[in-house]
């Protein structure tokens, strides 16, 4: 009789605490607008569904259908899947037989995917290189200056007369020995004669009024500047002939084009790496807009890496129509405006409507790519219940708010695994995470190659 009376007693103690208290909280939150957060699987099933999923696929998310030409851009840090990405994407790109140029600034993709049978390969320094000069990429008046502009470190904004005037100059220079293309005396002139040689050698072009005799120390000057620039023209072989533009335009052409650089040969190739990348997309933005051109990816594993590529956002805007397509890497967005300006830098980043973002180390780098992500605002509805001991003095209070809220928050992408990724696809299509497989070239790539070869899907 006693336990009950207890029992009784604290189980009526409970009952009044309870609904003499406020009462809980009940928040219940709606999506007003904004990006969509779904998993993979669901948007894969998604884009296929709708008829909308691309041949080009990463870990069984494909991408929107035709946007490979709305370029594809990589951020992430050092060793979190930037390249093993892209070692998911060549194989693809050589199973369709779409035609690449893959500027390989640490020569682990030419190790991995260079066919000597039908690739070209551009580095004076190895001896399977093609040998080309300048002047077989010059049919033009304009080629000249285009060449020499990449071999310039002028820039509007520190507007030094020297590096200006030096871009000028070896542009005569070219047109100078173009008859002959002789790259030996065209170093010579520059960087070896002296001042009055220098100055006579251009006696009767367009830069006479600008190095002459009687301005020696002006003519010096923009000597020692376009001697700084040119080191790496050095290194070309006289008698080449390899010319990008007609590789570019030759139909019969199936290979790839690797442009390579190891570490140590960066500095010194850098203004070449330009030079031939401008060409390439000279020679891309030169094909006829009304054909059904096929496309021709240009693989950037590390952007900011390179020199200024002035062409660059240009062919990011309009390549598209030429059957453009862009794949760049980069670690932090600070060393791309380093290079090409907070304002440049920000319009060509909004040029890649496909985004893959793994983990990122840099604050700001994560906080814009969260922004990129998308936002979405929400009401949030609060619903407070409050109970009395008599019936008339319970109630239910609501309360909604707005709020907006980034989708992914900048922590999340910093603390991101190796090979996980958020994607924002092009269009409007929802986010999601994505995790790559690592991989294994000298195993799944070789046999998987090779098993194509042996059902004849590929010819080289």
């Amino acid at each position: 009789m006693l336990e009950g009376l207890i029992v009784f007693a604290i189980g009526v103690i409970i009952s009044i605490v309870f609904f003499t208290a406020q009462g809980k909280n009940t928040i219940i939150k709606a999506k007003i607008r904004g990006a969509d957060f779904v998993e993979c699987k669901c948007l894969s099933k998604m884009l296929k569904s709708a008829k909308k999923a691309s041949k080009i696929c990463f870990a069984g998310l494909p991408l929107v259908k035709n946007s490979e030409r709305l370029h594809i851009l990589i951020t992430g840090t050092t060793g979190t899947g930037k390249t093993n990405m892209l070692n998911e994407l060549l194989p693809q790109i050589r199973l369709y037989k779409d035609r690449a140029i893959i500027v390989d600034t640490t020569g682990a993709f030419t190790d991995r995917f260079f066919d000597p049978k039908c690739d070209k390969l551009l580095n004076p320094f190895e001896k399977n290189s093609e040998q080309w000069l300048p002047w077989n990429d010059c049919f033009e008046a304009a080629d000249f200056h285009d060449i020499a502009s990449s071999f310039s470190n002028y820039t509007p904004k520190l507007d030094d007369f020297f590096a200006k005037n030096a871009e000028l100059v070896l542009s005569e220079a070219l047109k100078l020995y173009k008859d002959d293309k002789d790259i030996i005396k065209l170093i010579h002139t520059i960087i070896y004669s002296d001042n009055r040689q220098f100055a006579k050698a251009f006696r009767s072009t367009a830069v006479s009024g600008i190095i002459s005799e009687s301005a020696l120390e002006t003519s010096a000057g923009i000597q020692s500047t376009l001697g700084k620039n040119i080191t790496s023209l050095q290194y070309l072989k006289p008698g080449g002939s390899f010319s990008i533009k007609e590789w570019f335009s030759n139909s019969n052409e199936t290979g790839w084009l690797f442009i390579t650089a190891n570490p140590n040969q960066r500095a010194t190739l850098c203004p070449l790496i330009s030079a031939w990348i401008s060409i390439a997309i000279k020679a891309l933005m030169c094909r006829n807009p009304n054909h059904d051109n096929k496309n021709m990816w240009f693989i950037l594993d590390e952007l900011p890496a390179l020199q200024k590529v002035s062409s660059l956002p240009v062919a990011l805007a309009e390549s598209r129509k030429y059957g453009g397509c862009f794949v760049a890497g980069l670690q932090n967005i600070h060393q791309l405006e380093a290079i090409y300006g907070a304002a440049e830098c920000a319009s060509m980043l909004d040029l890649f409507n496909s985004k893959f973002i793994f983990r990122v180390s840099d604050q700001v780098t994560a906080y814009k790519s969260a922004l990129t992500l998308g936002e979405q605002e929400i009401i949030e509805t609060q619903e407070n219940l409050s109970y009395g001991s008599n019936t008339m003095r319970d109630g239910v209070n609501m309360n909604n708010v707005e709020r907006k809220r980034i989708l992914v928050m900048p922590s999340e992408i910093m603390n991101l695994p190796d090979l996980t990724c958020y994607v924002k696809l092009a269009g409007n299509f929802p986010i999601t995470k994505l995790t790559m497989q690592l991989q294994n070239l000298n195993t799944a790539f070789v046999w998987g190659y090779k098993l194509l070869k042996k059902l004849k899907l590929v010819e080289y």
